[in-house]
């Protein structure tokens, strides 16, 4: 792009626009101005990245629209900016006076972070970090983007709630996401219906990773905590915080997007734990569902699920899962659970909460001891999370719902898995549809694509939600690089498939580039003709950019009504705002 083109560069979504003032495509005008303490727009950063538009910021940093030169491409730019440590003059950022070391420390953070994301750039439900650096006196690393709207304003657009299928398969690829985050230690802390992206494609991704302090109250940041969504160990009660954290948030985000608000506050919770729940949701949930919600959302840490693979598992009805609850019921051995980490801390949540919310009178905590809190202070009690329906009476959440229609599981084995993928006969669609369906491929004399096995057998009764793992012939294991530029992104596709490449190992870059036909393959990582193992990874770049001499659709989800939403769905408003607050 050259100079010229960068004049009609749009700094709020970085479109070319043809003409001077507000953007066609988002109506924003170049010369509004960034906050004075924040960078200024068309601010150049390593002289490749132009920042564009605030997008968000917080007590760590700020978040920029901006444009890779290089790429040519939209980016976001994330700079380490804590409110309260520092300073900005001109574009250069220094510590106040005292604090150094503290601004220093959480740098170190902010940055270990950042390369931690960058070595799971891979993942697909986050955006990737490509570039990490340190300029202006703070650091700043950039990720890659796509057109978004947030899980909210995409559930208020739409109804305010999803049905539990649409939510199950939404989900799905975030828990992958986040035990893949897990087992390296990055725990997110602040997942909500604000963190939460969906994109043109329909895909459901995880923004907005701060370091620990930002979003853990009386810390000496400002905290960002998602009211409704925030653990309670998040309060600064002196729990630890781990992978049961993310549990609770992603557990509360479930729910909002079930019910059509979110939990009350967790520091509400500990006096008031009734979670309410309509009939007419529970009424199209199964029970494992139900059952699988409530351990997440559990107040206490030690008695919240503990990990998201455990959560995933319940959550889904896992074949592992459904095994280990018939040993239980037949008397079997049944696998040990997962054991959550014990905190000594846990306890001080009820007495510091109830001191907040005013409990102060000995006889008063004497008597809510007895009452409210007696499930966490008896330990027979294992007091959990009961949902409450909207007439008021307070019932077990397995008599809230209907048993899920039941079941064969059909002979797959033989059949080929790009025709249980693409074919309308009536089984198979239920196939798709009604399950979650894993897949592992290994080497064999068979075509490839064949389905060597099913860890399920036929004739087996299974239910909506349980997860069918499949075994897939990759033939002899080697796969030809095809000539895939000018191809579109679907030709792209079948031909790496026909070559020999397995889905999971193809990633399509999507990028701008101009002079290119909308959805086409501009430059593919591996040369044509090589020959590699089946299970090598190939990045292709598939052009987003589309001329402007039309206006382009704009995805159902986009959708603007001619009126505001249904006054029923202004609850969703108030209630999903983020809470900041500055500790005394």
């Amino acid at each position: 792009m050259d100079l010229a083109d960068l004049e009609h560069l749009c700094l709020g979504c970085m479109r070319q626009k043809d003409t001077d003032g507000t953007c066609p495509h988002c109506n924003f005008d170049n010369d509004t101005q960034n906050d004075a303490d924040y960078l200024e727009l068309r601010a150049m950063l390593q002289s490749r990245y132009i920042v564009g538009k605030l997008l968000h910021f917080n007590g760590e940093g700020a978040t920029y629209i901006g444009y890779d030169t290089q790429l040519q491409a939209p980016v976001q730019i994330r700079e380490y900016f804590p409110r309260g440590l520092c300073f900005r003059s001109g574009a250069e950022v220094f510590a106040d006076e005292g604090l150094t070391d503290a601004y220093d420390r959480h740098r170190v953070s902010f940055l270990n972070l950042a390369q931690a994301l960058a070595r799971m750039r891979s993942l697909t439900a986050i955006l990737p970090v490509y570039d990490i650096f340190e300029e202006n006196g703070t650091a700043y690393y950039v990720s890659e983007t796509v057109e978004s709207i947030s899980l909210r304003d995409f559930l208020v657009r739409n109804g305010g709630a999803l049905s539990f299928e649409q939510v199950r398969q939404l989900f799905m690829p975030i828990m992958t996401t986040l035990s893949a985050l897990h087992a390296v230690d990055v725990i997110h802390r602040g997942i909500s219906p604000e963190t939460l992206v969906i994109g043109r494609d329909g895909r459901l991704r995880l923004t907005g990773f701060c370091i620990a302090e930002e979003r853990t109250a009386r810390t000496d940041l400002v905290p960002e905590l998602y009211k409704g969504y925030a653990a309670i160990e998040q309060y600064g009660f002196d729990g630890d915080q781990g992978a049961w954290t993310d549990v609770y948030s992603l557990a509360a985000s479930i729910y909002r997007a079930l019910v059509g608000s979110p939990p009350p506050e967790a520091t509400d919770r500990v006096t008031n734990d009734k979670l309410i729940i309509p009939a007419d949701v529970a009424d199209h949930m199964p029970a494992y569902a139900m059952s699988a919600l409530a351990d997440a959302l559990q107040i206490l840490p030690d008695d919240r699920t503990a990990s998201i693979e455990q959560f995933r598992d319940e959550f889904s009805a896992s074949p592992s899962v459904v095994t280990r609850n018939r040993e239980r019921v037949s008397g079997g051995s049944a696998a040990p659970a997962v054991q959550r980490k014990k905190k000594s801390g846990s306890k001080k949540y009820v007495i510091i909460s109830a001191a907040v919310t005013g409990m102060v009178l000995i006889a008063l905590g004497i008597l809510l001891s007895m009452t409210v809190f007696k499930s966490f202070f008896d330990p027979d009690d294992d007091g959990p999370v009961t949902f409450t329906t909207v007439t008021g009476e307070t019932e077990n959440y397995s008599d809230l719902i209907i048993d899920p229609d039941k079941g064969e599981m059909p002979q797959l084995e033989g059949l080929n898995y790009s025709d249980l993928l693409s074919s309308q006969d009536s089984n198979l669609v239920k196939m798709r549809t009604n399950y979650e369906i894993t897949v592992t491929y290994q080497k064999s004399d068979q075509d490839k694509g064949v389905i060597l096995s099913q860890d399920i057998e036929a004739g087996s009764v299974i239910r909506k939600g349980d997860a069918i793992n499949l075994v897939v012939s990759v033939g002899d294991g080697t796969a030809q690089v095809p000539n895939l530029r000018g191809k579109t992104r679907a030709e792209a596709l079948e031909l790496l498939w026909e070559a020999g490449f397995m889905y999971q190992n193809i990633r399509i870059n999507e990028v701008a580039s101009p002079g290119n036909p909308v959805d086409t393959v501009t430059r593919q990582s591996l040369e044509e003709g090589t020959e590699v193992d089946e299970f090598t990874q190939i990045e292709i770049d598939v052009n987003t950019y589309e001329e402007q001499t039309t206006t382009r659709p704009r995805p159902t989800y986009y959708y603007e009504p001619e009126t505001e939403p249904p006054t029923t769905q202004e609850q969703t408003t108030a209630s999903d705002e983020i809470t900041t607050s500055v500790e005394d």
